[in-house]
């Protein structure tokens, strides 16, 4: 198996709504056949889907359903964590930590309509690129 992420689904309790949601964040729907929605997200897809469905799916319903993932997106600068967070909430989003210095940089926590939590980050020594995608240091040994 190839080191990467080709598309993380979001479970959702209503979809119509995720999608307005992520839609006022500014992002584009790439895909829809009017039961999943998918966003092309840099080098990889951001999926809603109906909760319930997707437990069903992946064989999990029965054993509590799928767990938690913690989210994030990459900034340039301090600043832009500040004015993605604020946006975020402009649109509905709940801030569940307020942006502040951490000791690789500067961050906050927002979640979307389902709880799900995005980490807005800016970290010292990463390298973003125009397409959004992040390279890490390479660290010896």
């Amino acid at each position: 198996m190839d080191q990467r992420v080709s598309m993380i689904t979001l479970p959702v309790r209503d979809v119509p709504a995720a999608r307005a949601f992520y839609e006022r964040l500014g992002w584009t729907v790439t895909v829809t056949d009017g039961d999943i929605v998918m966003f092309q997200a840099g080098g990889l897809i951001v999926s809603l889907w109906w909760s319930d469905k997707l437990d069903v799916d992946g064989g999990v319903a029965g054993r509590g359903g799928y767990g938690c993932a913690a989210l994030a997106y990459a900034v340039r600068d301090a600043e832009s964590v500040d004015s993605v967070v604020a946006s975020a909430v402009s649109v509905g989003a709940s801030i569940t930590r307020d942006p502040g210095p951490k000791p690789f940089g500067y961050s906050g926590v927002f979640a979307d309509l389902d709880g799900h939590t995005w980490e807005v980050a800016w970290v010292r020594g990463w390298d973003l690129h125009e397409d959004g995608t992040v390279a890490l240091p390479v660290q010896p040994g």
